[in-house]
This record gives C-alpha cells, structure tokens and sequence, in this order.
C-alpha cells in the first residue's frame, strides 16, 4: 500500500513543518492512482438526487441552530451510501474562504413520497455528526454522517451548512496520522492513529474516511477520538466503512479537531 498526499487539499508535509487544521490523506489501494475530484456542486448517482440549498425546511424536531447560509464554502461530491437501514452521507467542503468553526450541517434523507426520513437536526443528536469542527481556508474536507438510520427506501437528501459565532482556536491545533492502513479481510475498515503535536489536548477529534473508485465515492464511515492529550500523546482509532464493497479503491481521510 502506498502512502501519498492529495493534490488540492493541503500538503501533508506540512504537519511536520507548520501548523494546520486539517489534513486529507490520500490512501492509494491495490496500486490505484489518484483522480480528478467532480467539481460540480451536486451529483445524481442513479436515480438518488442529492443537492445543496439555501434553505433546507426545518421540521418541527429540528433544534439545531444553522446561523446563516454559509457563503464561505461550496460544496461538491454528496452521495448517500449504504443499503438496507444502515446509511451515510457523504458531501466534500471546497473553496473555503475563511478560517470557520463549529459550522452546523443540517441534513434530510426524503423518502419515496417526498416525506422526510431522516434529520441529523434534532434533539439527542451527537454533535460531531451535526457539526463541522474546524476549516482551514484553500483547504478541501470530507463530511460524513454514518449514523443514518432508515426504515424505508432513499429518494436523495438535501443538505444545509450554516454560520456560527464561536471563537477561533489559537494558536491552530496540529493533528498527524500515522500508520494509516486498510485492514485485510475485504471488511472496509481503515485503521490508523492520532498524533497530537501541539501543547493544548484536544477533544471530540473527527476521522472522516471516504473511499472512491474513480471519480465515484462508494464508501464512507468516521471515527471520533474523544479525547486526545497534549503532545507527544497518540490515540488508535479505527473506522468501519459503510459501502457495497471495496475493490481497487483509494481512501481519502479528513482530519477535523473541535474547535474551542
């Protein structure tokens, strides 16, 4: 397995020479090569329409605070993957223009008849799958939900990334992987570990993993460090994939810190 950075979504050199946020990872399988990403801001995967709005209706169960639509970030490459009951969402934040904390995703699977079958936005919700932690301006991230629970057939998802007043970190965490691995037995699981570089622990640190094939995302899953102590500290985590299966393929990761 070869190990190498991705093109467009920060050097990962730069978690031994600089501090950052975030880093994304670029795992190459079975001896694939890297590819262009889609750069279009939805995607139709078969007959499942997903797509980015403006305004994404909040039901009644929705609690979660969205501020305002997020005009410091687009978003590209939304799938939803999974079959049966057992789902995850997937969607890609590029162009960040601005160093952002604590942005909220609200999320809505709709079902056949246009009825909504699953929020991310209510009450109960862990926080790490309705909230992105940290984004670090020029730099691409992976988002994943894989906690998605259906009782009925998938028709698409809409999705909303709103504003948040909460203080930016400083200084900037620094968080490497290392020993990052697809495990054998063709399960989907990525397996790797944390290392914390800065002075300060950190809290509620996400993994977000998307495997492709191709251009096609078709597989995803997160992993959440809860807690992470200061420098030299490393903490193991390990990710079960959500996905139909994982041949070829190459696995992006996405580092992500909480902020505060």
């Amino acid at each position: 397995m070869r190990i190498a950075s991705s093109r467009g979504r920060g050097l990962w050199s730069c978690w031994a020479t600089c501090v950052v946020a975030l880093a994304t990872l670029a795992i190459a399988l079975a001896g694939c090569g890297g590819s262009k990403q889609q750069t279009q801001a939805a995607t139709a995967q078969g007959k499942l329409i997903s797509r980015q709005e403006e305004e994404v209706p909040k039901v009644p169960k929705d609690t979660l605070n969205m501020g305002h639509f997020n005009r410091h970030l687009h978003i590209r490459n939304l799938a939803l993957l999974g079959t049966g009951s057992h789902r995850a969402a997937v969607i890609q934040l590029f162009d960040v223009t601005a160093l952002q904390a604590n942005l909220p995703v609200l999320i809505h699977v709709i079902g056949p008849q246009g009825e909504l079958a699953y929020s991310n936005g209510g009450p109960g919700q862990d926080p790490v799958i309705q909230r992105v932690g940290l984004l670090l301006p020029g730099h691409d991230t992976w988002w994943v939900d894989d906690q998605i629970s259906l009782g009925t057939t998938a028709a698409g998802f809409r999705v909303k990334v709103g504003t948040s007043t909460s203080p930016l970190p400083h200084p900037l965490p620094n968080i490497a992987t290392t020993g990052v691995k697809l495990e054998p037995g063709g399960a989907g699981t990525v397996s790797g570990t944390l290392v914390n570089r800065s002075a300060k622990a950190e809290r509620n640190v996400v993994i977000s993993a998307v495997a492709l094939a191709g251009q096609r995302i078709v597989g995803a899953g997160r992993a959440v460090v809860r807690t992470l102590p200061a420098s030299p500290a490393r903490a193991p985590f390990r990710i079960s994939l959500v996905s139909s299966g994982l041949k070829g393929e190459r696995v992006e990761l996405s580092v992500m810190p909480t902020a505060g």
